[in-house]
């Protein structure tokens, strides 16, 4: 009996997670991070973590975030959002930060001479389009 109830779990959380998968799979994301690399893997995500925390703090607001990785050889991933729970005018106040902050973060890659890549910003990015990236779409935690 132990057993049955056990195979019955698995199998319900199995079937759950397949759904959620190919629900997400097919999902369009409203804005987006590449972090590409030049020759010694890529830059650190911890600005993109400090920058989501300091604006649903500021804005009190929940903003989701997932990552697709094992887009290249040396760790390439993208970081993929869905701002769907957030008001119009903080969508495009969230879009026009973040792709702000790009081009700082390129700079200062490129005058620490870290040997690491680049990072782009992306508006409205369809995971379908990621198909060459081999890990699964998973929620991003960016609170710890």
């Amino acid at each position: 009996m132990k057993n049955l109830i056990l195979g019955t779990i698995l199998l319900t959380s199995i079937a759950g997670c397949a759904q959620i998968k190919t629900a997400t799979a097919a999902a369009t994301y409203d804005a987006g991070v590449r972090f590409n690399s030049i020759c010694c893997g890529t830059a650190s995500p911890d600005f993109l973590k400090n920058f989501l925390k300091s604006f649903n703090y500021e804005n009190k607001v929940t903003t989701l975030a997932y990552k697709k990785g094992g887009c290249g050889r040396e760790g390439e991933f993208y970081i993929l959002f869905s701002l769907n729970k957030i008001p119009e005018n903080l969508m495009a106040e969230f879009k026009k930060q973040l792709e702000g902050l790009i081009p700082k973060v390129n700079e200062e890659t490129r005058l620490n001479k870290t040997s690491k890549g680049t990072v782009q910003f992306l508006n409205g990015v369809n995971a379908s389009q990621l198909e060459n990236c081999r890990s699964e779409l998973v929620a991003w935690d960016y609170t710890n």
